[in-house]
């Protein structure tokens, strides 16, 4: 084994006390100055750390998952652009729960899928027509106002 050199440490003050040595100074010294020689070695990497950091984090972040797809997107243009054809018929002016002057469409069998362009199942209707079949399922139902999703369809 190596034999520490004994000296008296640069750094203390204790009236000449001889200790072992590393680089000129006490065990207690030699780590201070390491972590000094250190800190000014390293200096310039922290704030490329700190911009590491924050870009990381900046990617790491979730994207919100989009309300509606772009193939749903794409089909509501169509609709919007559809429905405002389907209300200017002539057969299409009046809602037949109210008999007041149409404004909207109801999808008698939803609007999930492609039923969403579906005209078969569109029925011209006021607001408060609308209002009626939303509030009275069954008896909309019963008067063909709308239709179960789970029954086949023949054209």
């Amino acid at each position: 084994m190596i034999k520490a050199k004994l000296g008296i440490c640069i750094d203390c003050h204790d009236n000449g006390i001889e200790k072992p040595l590393t680089a000129k100074r006490c065990f207690h010294h030699y780590w201070i100055h390491r972590a000094e020689v250190n800190a000014k070695k390293n200096a310039w990497k922290e704030p490329k750390r700190k911009e590491i950091k924050s870009f990381l984090d900046a990617a790491k972040q979730k994207k919100p998952i989009e309300r509606r797809s772009k193939r749903r997107k794409i089909q509501e243009l169509q609709y919007n652009a559809d429905v405002k054809i389907f209300l200017a018929k002539p057969e299409n002016k009046f809602c037949p729960v109210t008999g007041k002057e149409t404004n909207q469409v109801h999808h008698k069998k939803g609007r999930i899928e492609s039923l969403l362009l579906d005209q078969r199942f569109w029925l011209a209707v006021s607001d408060d027509g609308h209002r009626e079949i939303e509030l009275n399922p069954d008896w909309a139902k019963e008067k063909g106002y709308s239709l179960s999703r789970l029954a086949t369809v023949e054209n």
